[in-house]
């Protein structure tokens, strides 16, 4: 039977860019007026419902 893996979220510094779940994407480099390529490494996480409630909150706020 298939158990899910429970991942630290720490983990996500760990280990090469390219793993699982690791988006990379240009970013603009303002003193050499140019892009450099896969700069940035973006990776998404799940938030606890109240801590998704929370960052709501203080977006809304920062945008009122």
């Amino acid at each position: 039977m298939y158990q899910k893996e429970e991942k630290d979220i720490e983990d996500v510094w760990k280990g090469i860019y390219h793993e699982e779940g690791a988006f990379l994407y240009r970013e603009w480099d303002f003193a050499r007026q140019h892009y450099r390529k896969n700069w940035c490494v973006l990776r998404e996480l799940e938030l606890p419902p109240a801590t998704r409630r929370m960052w709501i909150r203080c977006w809304i706020s920062i945008r009122a």
